[in-house]
């Protein structure tokens, strides 16, 4: 079969809140799991090699040690009416949802929380292909959103990460059973119904096999299996309620895992072989049956059966916003405003990353540090400007907010309500106007809320547990 290179037009990322850092989201919590429009994402993972410092009696090299587990990038989104709220969520940590707030539409407010950040699971995969990776304990550190640009707004986010591996099927799949039994070598596969089966979409084949000799624990990397017949090293087994997982190798009755296990097991789990990956050729609708483009690698019973792509995932997107006004005014006097030219929320979450001896590379916990908010503005110098600065050496409290609206009457607002100017002089470098740079820091004072996103839109349900 003709293998196409894989192009980022067919890449779809969909996210979803871990109720646990890091463990694996399955089952029925599959659900939860979001389609997003990006314009760019780098996360990624990758692993040093570590050089033995042995002395081998030669000059050749000798094998070098597994380094530390690294997974961290950045995802580009446009700031739009719908999609932000999950964002904000991620890297604020506090929600409130007021139904209703302006006529039909509702006010999603988000605030810095004292409480843990929310981590966050991802799976990358291919229309067309049966390439998907899943990414777990991600975390939202930094975020930067530049306005007065051309064109719509995004906002940049950094994010560190746990694990990131291959997954052999997609979140939200359907399960199908077939109808009839299905012989190696065979690429006619005969079903109840062909609801959710099109031409070229790809399916994987699932095999029960077997089950463990008894109970495991969390992040243990080998099991003895009843049986080991039809598994081989680089094969992918999925085990009930604790994941997939690749083979590395088969040794007597037990099998070594490509990972530590996301869910301790019983001896009454379930195990498939997930035996191969085809796209459907064709479909007979009278005849119920479909035909694939790879024969069975295995004999299939009426227990076994298919797992369909997703088609159901809601799409979390909107309107991306286009055009901010900016209102900067003084606690004691609220004459003074200025005109902006650019502004840049710089926000970061201080995250750090900790490297627990039973996590085996990876980051057992992220730490939320304390919050550092900066807004650099370039503004038009004009006489209020001037006095702007001026109140600013004398140390004036400031408010901040930078808002837009769209046709649908959509809002979102970047709320700071108290913070400082950073005083400069103005410099010439060039004939025309006068323009001056100076940062605005918020900070937080008798309980008002240092950095508050303010969303109004038609969603009714909310993004997260209102306090």
């Amino acid at each position: 079969m003709q293998r196409e290179a894989l192009s980022n037009s067919n890449l779809t990322y969909k996210f979803a809140f871990e109720k646990n850092f890091g463990e694996l989201i399955k089952g029925d919590d599959e659900a939860k799991f979001q389609k997003f429009k990006l314009a760019s994402s780098s996360i990624s993972y990758s692993q040093n090699a570590v050089d033995s410092e042995l002395f081998g009696g030669t000059r050749a090299p000798s094998k070098s040690s597994k380094g530390n587990v690294e997974v961290s990038g950045n995802i580009k989104i446009g700031v739009d009416n719908t999609q932000f709220g999950f964002w904000a969520l991620a890297l604020l940590g506090k929600y409130k949802f007021t139904k209703n707030f302006q006529g039909t539409k509702h006010k999603h407010s988000f605030t810095i929380s004292k409480k843990a950040l929310p981590s966050l699971q991802l799976e990358k995969s291919y229309a067309g292909s049966p390439v998907t990776y899943r990414t777990t304990g991600i975390k939202a550190n930094t975020m930067s959103i530049e306005f007065g640009g051309e064109g719509e707004v995004y906002a940049t986010i950094d994010m560190i990460g746990k694990n990131d591996f291959f997954y052999p099927y997609r979140t939200n799949a359907t399960f199908k059973k077939l109808a009839a039994a299905a012989n190696l070598g065979t690429t006619e596969l005969t079903f109840a119904d062909l609801d959710k089966l099109d031409v070229n979409d790809v399916i994987t084949i699932k095999k029960e096999l077997t089950t463990p000799a008894q109970a495991y624990n969390v992040y243990d990397t080998a099991i003895k299996l009843t049986s080991v017949a039809s598994i081989s090293k680089n094969d992918f087994i999925d085990i009930e309620n604790a994941g997939a997982y690749q083979v590395k190798a088969v040794v007597g009755d037990i099998v070594y895992l490509s990972r530590g296990l996301e869910f301790a097991i019983t001896n009454a789990s379930k195990v498939s072989l997930v035996s191969q990956q085809v796209t459907i050729k064709s479909k007979d609708t009278t005849a119920k049956k479909i035909t694939i483009d790879e024969p069975l690698k295995t004999n299939l019973a009426i227990t076994d059966g298919i797992l369909t792509d997703d088609k159901t995932s809601q799409l979390s997107y909107g309107t991306t916003f286009e055009q901010f006004d900016v209102t900067i005014k003084s606690q004691d006097n609220s004459g003074i405003s200025s005109t902006v030219e650019k502004a840049t929320i710089n926000f970061n979450n201080n995250a750090e990353g900790k490297r627990l001896i039973k996590d085996k590379g990876s980051l057992g916990k992220i730490t939320d540090g304390k919050v550092s908010c900066t807004i650099e503005m370039d503004l038009v110098l004009d006489p209020e400007n001037a006095l702007l600065l001026e109140n600013a050496k004398n140390d004036t409290i400031f408010d901040l907010t930078l808002s837009a609206v769209n046709g649908k009457g959509d809002s979102i607002s970047f709320v700071f309500a108290k913070g400082t100017l950073t005083p400069k002089s103005p410099s010439a470098e060039s004939p025309g106007a006068v323009s001056v740079s100076l940062t605005y820091s918020p900070f937080e004072e008798n309980n008002n809320e240092a950095v508050e996103i303010i969303l109004i839109n038609d969603n009714v349900t909310p993004y997260g547990i209102s306090e």
